[in-house]
C-alpha cells in the first residue's frame, strides 16, 4: 500500500501479468486514445454550445459569459484543494481503498462548498450592482456539479479504464448541447438557455460519476480510521498549489473585459473559450501519462522529451492550418460580428504547441514526485499570462491580449523544460 503522505514516487512491484515495455506503451496509447477521443468529441459539442450562445446573445453577454467561465474554473481549482489530483496519483500508486473513499467524500464536500459560496457571492453582486443576470447563479451551480463529476471520474483513468471517463464526459456535454438547443428553440433567452443547459448536463454527469466511483472505491481498508478533510488537504497541498497556479490564468478574460471594454472582451473571450477545447489532445496525453509515471514508467528524460517534441511538431502543423484559415471559419461559425476575433484566434493558435509542451512537461514532473517544480511553472505561466494580457489589451486591444497569452505559454514551457533537464532519471 502507498502511504497517503508519500510524495516521492516509489517502485512498487508490477502486478502479475502486467505487460512490459511494448505492452506499457500500448496501454498508454489506449489510455490517450480514450481520453483524447472522448475529449475531442466533447470539445466538438462544447464548441457547438459556444456557437449557439454567440448567435443568440450580444457581445456584452458573451464577454460576461467568458469572464464568468474563467472565474468559475479558477474557483473550482480553489475549492478542490488539490484532492482530485491526489486521488488520481494515489489510486494509480495503489493507495488503500479507505483513503480513496475519504478523498471522494472530500470532493463532495468541496463541490458543495463551491456551489453555495460562489452562488451567494454572485447573487450579492447582482443585488448590489443592480444587474439582472440571475442566470449567473444557475451557471455557478452547474460549475459545482461539473467539478464533482470530473473529480470522481479520475478513478477510472487511474484504473486504466479511460473509456469510462470519456463516456461520462461525452454524455455530459451532449446533454448540455441538447438542453441548450431545446431551450433556445422554445424561445428562451440565450444566456438563460446556456446556464440551465449547463446545469442539467453537469448534474447528469455528476450522478453517473458517483455511481461509477462508488463501485471502484469499494474494498476492505487497513486504516484504523478514515482521514478527515484537513488531513487529506495536507496530503494534497503540493498538487493544490499547482492546480490553483494553473487555473489562475483563467482570470484573463475578466481582465480583458475590465480593461478593454465589452467589444475587445467579447473578441478575446471567444478566443479564450475556443482555446480550451483545442488544448484537449495535449492535456489528454498529460492525464494519461500521469498514472504511468507515478508507477515508475517513462523515466528516461531523453525518451520523454522525444515524445514532447513529437507532440509539439504535430500540434504546430494542425494549429498552423487552423490559424491560416481562421479568417474563413471564425465568421462562418460565430457570425460576422466576431470578425474582430480572427486575429486574436490566429495568434493564440500559434501559441498552442507551446502550451502542449508545458502540459506534458508538467505531468512528467508531477508524476516523478516534483510537484513543487510543477507548481512554480504553473505560477510563472499564470502570473505572466495575466500581466502580459493586461499590457497587451491596453496596447493593442484583443490581438495584444492574445499575444500576451502566447508569450506566457512560451515562458512556462521554457521553465518546465529547464526543470525537467535538471531532474535525475
Amino acid at each position: 500500500m502507498t502511504s497517503p503522505d508519500r510524495i516521492e514516487p516509489g517502485a512498487p512491484p508490477e502486478p502479475a501479468g502486467e505487460p512490459r515495455k511494448y505492452g506499457r506503451a500500448m496501454h498508454l496509447v489506449r489510455q490517450f486514445g480514450w481520453i483524447g477521443g472522448g475529449r475531442i468529441a466533447a470539445a466538438a459539442v462544447q464548441a457547438a454550445v459556444l456557437v449557439i450562445a454567440a448567435r443568440t446573445t450580444d457581445e456584452p453577454t458573451i464577454a460576461l459569459i467568458a469572464a464568468a467561465a474563467g472565474l468559475l474554473v479558477f474557483a473550482q481549482a480553489v475549492a478542490d484543494l488539490g484532492i482530485s489530483t491526489l486521488v488520481l496519483r494515489e489510486r494509480a500508486a495503489g493507495a488503500d481503498p479507505g483513503f480513496i473513499r475519504a478523498c471522494l467524500r472530500g470532493i463532495d464536500v468541496t463541490s458543495s462548498a463551491l456551489g453555495v459560496a460562489v452562488a451567494i457571492a454572485a447573487a450579492a453582486w447582482i443585488l448590489v450592482a443592480g444587474a439582472h443576470q440571475w442566470w449567473l447563479v444557475v451557471l455557478v451551480l452547474g460549475a459545482a456539479a461539473e467539478k464533482n463529476a470530473e473529480g470522481r471520474m479520475g478513478l477510472a483513468v487511474a484504473d486504466g479504464e479511460a473509456h469510462a471517463s470519456a463516456r461520462v464526459l461525452v454524455i455530459r456535454r451532449v446533454a448540455i448541447l441538447v438542453a441548450v438547443a431545446l431551450l433556445v428553440l422554445v424561445g428562451m433567452d440565450g444566456a438563460w438557455a446556456y446556464a440551465l443547459g449547463t446545469l442539467a448536463g453537469n448534474m447528469l454527469g455528476a450522478a453517473l460519476a458517483r455511481r461509477d466511483s462508488v463501485r471502484r472505491a469499494a474494498g476492505e481498508t487497513t486504516l484504523e480510521a478514515a482521514p478527515r478533510l484537513p488531513e487529506i488537504a495536507r496530503h494534497a497541498r503540493p498538487y493544490y498549489a499547482n492546480s490553483v497556479s494553473t487555473q489562475f490564468r483563467n482570470l484573463d478574460a475578466l481582465i480583458v473585459t475590465t480593461l478593454g471594454g465589452p467589444v475587445p472582451g467579447a473578441a478575446y473571450g471567444l478566443t479564450s473559450r475556443l482555446m480550451t477545447p483545442l488544448r484537449i489532445l495535449p492535456t489528454s496525453l498529460a492525464q494519461a501519462l500521469l498514472p504511468s509515471v507515478a508507477k515508475g514508467n517513462h523515466r528516461s528524460t531523453r525518451r520523454f522529451l522525444s515524445l514532447v517534441g513529437l507532440v509539439v511538431v504535430g500540434s504546430a502543423v494542425v494549429f498552423g492550418i487552423g490559424a491560416a484559415t481562421a479568417a474563413l471559419w471564425v465568421p462562418w461559425l460565430f457570425g460576422q460580428q466576431y470578425t474582430t476575433a480572427v486575429v486574436p484566434v490566429q495568434i493564440a493558435l500559434l501559441g498552442l504547441p507551446l502550451a502542449a509542451a508545458a502540459s506534458l512537461l508538467a505531468a512528467a514532473l508531477q508524476g516523478r514526485g516534483h510537484p513543487r517544480a510543477t507548481a512554480w511553472g504553473a505560477l510563472i505561466g499564470s502570473t505572466s499570462c495575466l500581466v502580459f494580457v493586461a499590457i497587451g489589451v491596453l496596447a493593442w486591444e484583443a490581438p495584444g491580449a492574445s499575444a500576451g497569452l502566447t508569450l506566457s505559454f512560451a515562458l512556462q514551457a521554457a521553465f518546465l523544460l529547464a526543470a525537467t533537464l535538471r531532474t535525475k532519471e
